[in-house]
């Protein structure tokens, strides 16, 4: 195997990591959400400028829409837990001195 073969292999493994991790705004939301609770949809869309990042969290299974009332709102999945838990956890040892 070359040694560019070998580098396709970990690209196409970790590309939706890499892709979700280069979206700040879906970051910021799903810390957010992790942090204060589930957001209303139209506040979500402010947060991220549009409903790109939105769109790619429900894509991956980490938030989901609910409909509370009559307003939708965004909430973490279980999977969307487990992923903000991991995102508390890389803040803690790059904040930690």
């Amino acid at each position: 195997m070359s040694y560019i073969e070998y580098a396709r292999k970990y690209i196409e493994k970790y590309n939706k990591l890499a892709e979700l991790l280069s979206m700040k705004s879906a970051v910021y939301l799903l810390l957010i959400i992790g942090d204060d609770g589930p957001v209303v949809y139209r506040k979500a869309k402010f947060i991220t400028k549009g409903e790109k990042a939105i769109k790619k969290l429900i894509e991956y299974g980490l938030v989901e829409v609910i409909y509370p009332n009559k307003y939708p709102v965004l909430d973490l999945t279980e999977k969307g837990e487990k992923f903000y838990k991991g995102l508390k956890t890389l803040y803690e040892i790059i904040e930690k001195e």
